[in-house]
């Protein structure tokens, strides 16, 4: 017997089929940029995945530094075909929690959007407060909040955007389930959670979903009433997949540091070796 799906959404003929089900294809694609350090990896199936889900027509994430989430959503735009404008914020100066970096970081990203997305994405270099006066009232489906982690810039950057989001708005937050001293995302989290339907992951410094629009897809609302059982499976199945690419980025770097640290002493090694031949030659020298 074929593994086939028939129509309806719990009706697959073998245990074979659900695994075969288009709507996983999101979930399970390879990721990119791994080479950079982000606490970010943990969570592009589900970028991948809302994406999918959610079609957006326009797209836009504030705080975007190396780029990791960001080409995750724009990734998924290209691979399903979306007409999905998408829009990064960013100084990319960096920030007293995120620290402070060079114009490399940005010159590299415009590099990397310009080869890959250049049709659909714009990079803004301002601050999120100047950025929103380009935007419409309703005219953002998906907004992704990554900026300040304090709980009055998270509040702030959520209110000061919550116009632009469109009816079938939903905002993304990340660090929901960071506490360290300064984060106060997860504070502003548990006010705001409770006022729209929302859920929340838990791994990877922990991803908040809040729908804000009245008429936000069948999926995003399925998602968000799920009961705990049901929950705690979604989550942790994001979380395994989603640990692959954290841990594939957390390798590639740890090579990179071993080949880095190799060229170096093997530089200095050939330095030394170059220093004893001049000394060799130079007590030659002397004793003839």
């Amino acid at each position: 017997m074929n593994a086939k799906y028939t129509g309806a959404d719990d009706d697959w003929e073998t245990p074979v089929a659900p695994l075969l089900n288009p709507c996983l294809d999101a979930v399970f694609r390879d990721a990119s940029l791994l080479d950079h350090a982000s606490a970010w990896f943990g969570h592009i199936p589900f970028a991948r995945w809302i994406v999918a889900a959610l079609r957006p027509k326009c797209f836009v994430e504030l705080g975007t530094h190396d780029g990791v989430s960001y080409n995750a959503f724009c990734s998924a735009v290209r691979v399903e075909n979306l007409s999905t404008a998408c829009h990064a914020v960013d100084t990319w100066k960096g920030d007293a929690q995120a620290g402070f970096y060079s114009d490399e970081i940005y010159r590299r990203l415009l590099k990397y959007n310009d080869n890959n997305f250049s049709g659909f994405s714009t990079l803004h270099r301002t601050e999120f407060d100047d950025a929103v006066k380009r935007f419409r009232d309703g005219s953002i489906d998906l907004l992704h909040i990554d900026g300040f982690h304090s709980y009055d810039a998270v509040s702030h950057d959520f209110h000061t955007w919550f116009e632009k989001m469109s009816d079938r708005g939903i905002v993304l937050f990340h660090d929901t389930n960071e506490r360290r001293e300064g984060f106060g995302v997860w504070k502003f989290w548990s006010e705001v959670s409770s006022k729209f339907p929302s859920f929340q992951f838990l791994h990877s410094h922990g991803l908040g979903v809040l729908c804000v629009g009245k008429n936000a897809p069948r999926a995003m609302i399925e998602l968000c009433g799920l009961n705990d059982i049901e929950a705690e499976r979604f989550r942790n199945r994001f979380k395994v997949v989603g640990e692959r690419w954290a841990i594939d980025a957390s390798r590639r770097r740890e090579k990179e540091a071993y080949r880095h640290e190799k060229k170096t002493m093997e530089t200095k090694l050939a330095a030394l070796e170059g220093e004893k031949e001049t000394i060799g030659e130079r007590i030659r020298k002397e004793f003839i």
